[in-house]
């Protein structure tokens, strides 16, 4: 499974409905290639299938939701993702400043990195497993 990582804060990352940094935006299978524009904008990580692949997929990219004012309206989103990486706790300073400076050409070089795993295509592999999430 590959994992979509969100590497800034949406907007101003303080209204519960937007996106913050190390939030999971998205799930792909194991075939996924990400763009050029996503690697510079986004964080991949591949990981191993954990039990109950769709049951985890739906997990990492569901949203809290409040309770509707009236019936005639959505309920509110209190938490844009429920599941987050802090990749920054495991990756190098130069690591982070690449991954997360999505104003710059350079992203993470395929090859092997430092303290373990291998990026391919924009992806890093064989560095985070399920256990690295955590839920806000």
């Amino acid at each position: 499974m590959i994992v979509q990582i969100f590497n800034r804060d949406d907007e101003t990352g303080l209204l519960p409905s937007e996106l913050r940094r190390g939030d999971v935006f998205a799930v792909h299978d194991d075939s996924y290639v990400p763009g050029n524009i996503e690697r510079k904008t986004f964080f991949f990580v591949q990981i191993t299938d954990p039990p109950k692949l769709e049951e985890f997929q739906e997990a990492l990219i569901r949203s809290r939701y409040g309770i509707a004012a009236t019936e005639n309206e959505d309920p509110p989103v209190i938490l844009a993702r429920e599941w987050k990486l802090e990749y920054w706790l495991f990756l190098s300073p130069e690591q982070i400043e690449l991954i997360d400076n999505t104003n710059q050409l350079d992203v993470l070089p395929d090859g092997p990195i430092d303290g373990g795993g291998t990026v391919t295509n924009g992806i890093l592999a064989g560095r985070f497993s399920i256990n690295d999430f955590r839920y806000k």
